[in-house]
């Protein structure tokens, strides 16, 4: 009996592993992408600050002022939800309020951090 729970257990462990896999992979095709909401979307899904990995591209192209007229992100321009992707990840709160206005001060901010812990040149 111990024996088949364990390879249940196993089992399980790979399952969820590949899933999460293959959930960095979507949010790195949406991030990546052209499309405006699809941009905020995969913002939306970086949840807290195991998702480092997606620092690199947050940065890219940061000061994108395109706003989202999709139902589901109605209002939210690129700018905003990568700040606030950003903000989940670092855990650190920016000088200024986050709008979705373009704010210089907010996104150095970011890069300065990104710099100093070493997820970007």
């Amino acid at each position: 009996m111990k024996k088949y729970f364990k390879i249940y257990l196993c089992f399980l462990f790979i399952i969820l592993s590949s899933c999460e896999n293959n959930n960095n992979e979507e949010v790195q095709k949406f991030l990546n992408s052209n499309d405006k909401t699809q941009i905020i979307r995969g913002c939306s899904l970086i949840k807290d600050k195991k998702d480092t990995i997606f620092v690199k591209s947050l940065l890219s192209n940061i000061n994108d002022s395109r706003i989202s007229h999709d139902l589901e992100f109605y209002g939210i321009s690129v700018y905003e939800a990568k700040i606030k992707a950003l903000k989940r990840i670092s855990g650190l709160t920016p000088p200024n309020v986050i709008t979705y206005k373009i704010d210089s001060l907010n996104m150095n901010f970011y890069k300065k951090w990104a710099i100093r812990k070493g997820y970007i040149k």
